[in-house]
């Protein structure tokens, strides 16, 4: 899920460049099995996250797979701290609490 060197277009200098998010990388996979959203490592995200949950009926045709960054944006600024206290969530009910952004 890294970025690689690929055949885009090049600026003068010969460089392209991706924009540092600081935030998580992850992957979100929607299919007949349900929905699965691993971070970069392969662990588990879904208990972190329980308001994707929803996304599993909103999907046509009948799967998906998005990869990004994870991010948390308040009043246009990033907020990494936000993103960090729900990956830190010691259990559902504590990663639930700390969904709305304040």
């Amino acid at each position: 899920m890294r970025p690689i060197a690929g055949r885009g277009r090049a600026y003068p200098s010969g460089c392209g460049f991706e924009v540092a998010w600081d935030g998580e990388r992850a992957l979100l996979a929607i299919d007949d099995r349900g929905l699965r959203f691993l971070n970069e490592d392969g662990i588990n995200l879904n208990p972190y996250f329980p308001e994707f949950r929803g996304l599993r009926q909103s999907v046509e045709p009948d799967w998906a797979l998005i990869q990004g960054e994870m991010v948390v944006l308040s009043k246009g600024q990033l907020q990494r701290e936000h993103l960090v206290r729900r990956l830190n969530a010691t259990c559902v009910s504590d990663a639930a609490a700390l969904g709305a952004c304040p």
